[in-house]
This record gives C-alpha cells, sequence and structure tokens, in this order.
C-alpha cells in the first residue's frame, strides 16, 4: 500500500524491474496529486510490465492523529474515529501508553 505521491515515483525505486512483479500494488489517492497522471501511470505499468495495481479512492476524516492519541492516552471516547476492534487492541496492548 502507497500513497499516489510516492507511487509516482515507483519507476525511480532501487531494483524496480524486481519488485514490479512481487506484489499487488495498492495505490491511495493523496490530496494535492493529480488523480489523472497516476491513472496513466498505472495503465503504462500494467501494460509495459504486467503490473498487478488496485487505484483506492477515499474521503478523508478530518481527524489529526495526535488527537486520537490523546484520547487514546487519556482513556476518553474516540467519538467513533476507529473501528472498535482497532482502538480495543491498541488499549489492550497499551500502545500508547508512554506517551
Amino acid at each position: 500500500m502507497l500513497g499516489g505521491d510516492a507511487f509516482l515515483y515507483l519507476k525511480q525505486w532501487n531494483r524496480f524491474h524486481e519488485a514490479i512483479g512481487l506484489c499487488t500494488y495498492v495505490v491511495f489517492e493523496r490530496s494535492g496529486i493529480d488523480d489523472d497522471v497516476v491513472t496513466l501511470l498505472a495503465e503504462e505499468l500494467r501494460r509495459d510490465y504486467g503490473a498487478r495495481i488496485i487505484l483506492m479512492g477515499y474521503e478523508p476524516t478530518p481527524v489529526s492523529s495526535t488527537l486520537l492519541r490523546q484520547c487514546l492516552t487519556g482513556n476518553r471516547d474516540t467519538l467513533g474515529l476507529l473501528h472498535p476492534s482497532v482502538e480495543a487492541y491498541i488499549r489492550e496492548k497499551g500502545v500508547y501508553a508512554n506517551e
């Protein structure tokens, strides 16, 4: 998984020709990145290298990771911003306990 911004530089990766066939790339939209350019590159990589690429759009949630960590470390409600199983895991394992 990678953002559209990183995806635009995929051909510049070290050992790109080996890496391109190793997995399916899931590419997420990023604000400020032209989706048409990402789509064209995906089509080129599929055609020229047989790359497996899935393009994903998303609606960003207007919340900061800092706010979420503060809620989790302060034992406050995360307001439904996390899937219940994710929140339970974070709390159970004390993922942000030392912050």
